[in-house]
């Protein structure tokens, strides 16, 4: 499988400026393989139309009446886990649940701080932007914690090995909106390169975010290979992805 040329030298500093982030398609498409569709499209009834927004206060009041991790997972098997192993075999076509759970199908608006931010990249990244959101401004002690991904953009098939570079989906219905919001996420970052190491802003930016649930059974919360740095780790996989709007609040 042809390679993308990485966006770091050796020593992680970043090659590309973030508006490769935007407009490359080395570094702006969906290269993912588990759960694309979900990952690259909005909650939306079986008629087509987008779910109505959920609006929450505050990240305590959206994470609470979530169905906990373990219960999602044993409910649907399907979301369970997978090893790097496993993860590193599966690097070509389409793989895991296709469409959204029951409990995935929402679309939420909540306010919080941006604390923490990565672009996602290596054996296993997707292009996407994952980023930690804090209930408090200091990001400290109380806070709660969630994931946000800022989905890369829709393509029309997952890369396979005969196709190692996808062709973005300029015509499926949430394109214009995702490339929106990955320009709103860049734009909080204008002195910044985002690269694959999670970069903590001085002062957490308070944003309103929305976008759609996601279950990301993928990883499991509170380990120390969890998503998020030190300290910032959220207590669940639950996350907001896509997003669909972020705006300095």
């Amino acid at each position: 499988m042809a390679k993308r040329k990485s966006p770091t030298d050796t020593n992680n500093q970043a090659l590309i400026n973030n508006q490769a982030l935007i407009t490359d398609p080395d570094y702006a498409a969906f290269y993912g393989h588990w759960r694309r569709l979900v990952k690259t499209s909005l909650a939306r009834t079986a008629a087509g139309r987008l779910v109505s927004v959920e609006k929450h206060p505050d990240l305590g009041s959206l994470l609470a009446p979530l169905l906990p991790d373990e219960a999602m997972r044993k409910k649907y098997p399907d979301l369970e886990a997978r090893s790097v192993q496993e993860k590193q075999k599966q690097q070509t076509g389409d793989h895991g649940p296709s469409d959204r759970k029951a409990e995935e199908l929402k679309n939420v608006e909540v306010e919080a701080w941006i604390c923490a931010a990565k672009y996602e990249w290596g054996k296993t990244g997707d292009n996407d932007i994952h980023v930690i959101l804090s209930s408090n401004a200091s990001a400290g002690a109380g806070a709660k914690f969630m994931t946000i991904e800022v989905s890369a953009l829709p393509v029309v098939s997952a890369t396979t090995k005969a196709k190692p570079r996808p062709t973005v989906n300029t015509r499926s219905p949430d394109y214009a909106t995702l490339l929106r919001s990955r320009k709103q996420l860049i734009g909080l970052f204008p002195d910044r390169r985002l690269n694959d190491t999670f970069y903590k802003p001085s002062r957490p930016i308070k944003v309103t975010v929305t976008g759609s649930l996601h279950f990301d059974g993928d990883h499991k919360a509170g380990g120390a290979n969890s998503p998020g740095p030190a300290g910032m780790k959220p207590a669940t996989v639950w996350e907001i992805h896509p997003v669909s709007n972020l705006v300095e609040a």
